[in-house]
């Protein structure tokens, strides 16, 4: 039998800004729990700010977040910025902070993202591929509520793409995690995702992928390319075709 979906965040009239820059209006969307929504739009549509407004970290200049009692995020953004760590191991990384984590489960996805043999070496010596792999493994193995990912892949090759994309959905399978995902790649957006949100820094328009690559406002904003694309990737039954 299947889990009754619940609330898992509420936006209600969201609007963020920094000084007199107008960054998101009008923001109004729910999030359920085993959901998987992607977002999209133009650079500087403010799709990164409401990531970090969901996360709770940066505040709305107005506007109300309702969040899930108790709700455990994990968050990927699309660079490993943490200079403070490079000098610490990937197995150290993956054993940070208080909470206690199964080493099997560690060994387990550090070969699902293929860094098990680099479990000692320093993060400042991984390529910015292996670092976000790792970043990947790291938020899987929180066994969060909500997984964010912002451009998680943009520095991942599509051969790599493909093996994480799985991975992914087969931990959200296992474990019923819903999925806020930021991303250009249209093999991303269509391949899992349950409803895909338009934003230029206020949702023009949503729905289901199919429906929105359909939409003229899209072509308009983004270019009749993009929405080709999104088209293109619906109707080929979601595979991904990697060149050897």
């Amino acid at each position: 039998m299947a889990k009754k979906e619940q609330m898992l965040i509420s936006c209600q009239n969201l609007a963020f800004r920094i000084g007199r820059k107008e960054i998101l209006k009008d923001i109004n969307f729910n999030l359920r729990t085993n959901e998987f929504i992607s977002l999209i739009g133009p650079n500087g549509a403010g799709k990164s700010s409401l990531c970090r407004l969901l996360l709770g970290l940066e505040k709305p200049t107005s506007g109300i977040i309702n969040r899930k009692e108790n709700v455990k995020f994990s968050y990927v953004p699309q660079v490993f910025s943490a200079n403070e760590l490079l000098f610490i191991t990937v197995g150290e990384f993956m054993c940070l902070n208080k909470e206690s984590y199964c080493k099997k489960r560690i060994q387990y996805l550090l070969e699902q993202v293929e860094l098990e043999r680099k479990k000692d070496f320093f993060l400042q010596n991984l390529s910015g591929g292996e670092r976000q792999r790792l970043l990947i493994a790291k938020a899987l193995l929180k066994k969060p509520d909500l997984l964010v990912m912002d451009e998680a892949l943009s520095h991942v090759n599509l051969s790599g793409q493909q093996k994480l994309i799985e991975l992914i959905d087969e931990e959200r399978k296992s474990l019923g995690f819903s999925i806020l995902m930021v991303s250009h790649d249209m093999f991303w957006v269509m391949a899992k995702t349950d409803k895909v949100l338009c934003i230029n820094q206020s949702i023009f328009c949503s729905g289901k992928p199919l429906d929105i690559s359909r939409n003229t406002m899209i072509s308009d904003l983004l270019g009749k390319e993009f929405t080709q694309n999104l088209s293109y990737y619906h109707h080929h039954e979601h595979h991904f075709q990697t060149k050897e």
